[in-house]
């Protein structure tokens, strides 16, 4: 399934945590895969990124599953571009998590296997 779409200002919590992402604005062209992390790649500015992408944290004002990416070893600034996400294998499925210690842990094991994922395609 691939996703294109406006990067817009989120809340800012992936900021806070050391994981900023893209939030991803998008037009109804078909549900996007069901909720949970998955690895994605990412086309901007002419370049593909491997990245995480979180379906279905909540959903947004046109009643779609929020998407939310976190490009691997990237900086800079996304907002106003328009992205293509391409989400590519399910890791998992979304979890509550008993404290922001444990979300950050889950996050940091969800980066290594992105990247070991990334690692093995090369």
């Amino acid at each position: 399934m691939i996703l294109r779409g406006q990067v817009i200002h989120g809340k800012g919590e992936g900021r806070a945590l050391g994981y900023p992402t893209a939030n991803l604005s998008y037009a109804h062209t078909g549900e996007p895969s069901e909720p949970g992390v998955w690895v994605a790649r990412v086309l901007s500015d002419y370049r593909v990124w491997p990245a995480l992408a979180v379906v279905g944290m909540w959903p947004m004002e046109n009643a779609l599953p929020s998407v939310e990416i976190y490009l691997l070893d990237f900086s800079g600034d996304l907002y106003g571009q328009t992205l293509a996400v391409s989400l590519i294998k399910k890791f998992r499925e979304l979890n509550k998590f008993s404290d922001i210690a444990a979300l950050v842990s889950q996050i940091e094991r969800d980066v290594e296997e992105a990247k070991k994922f990334f690692g093995s395609e090369s």
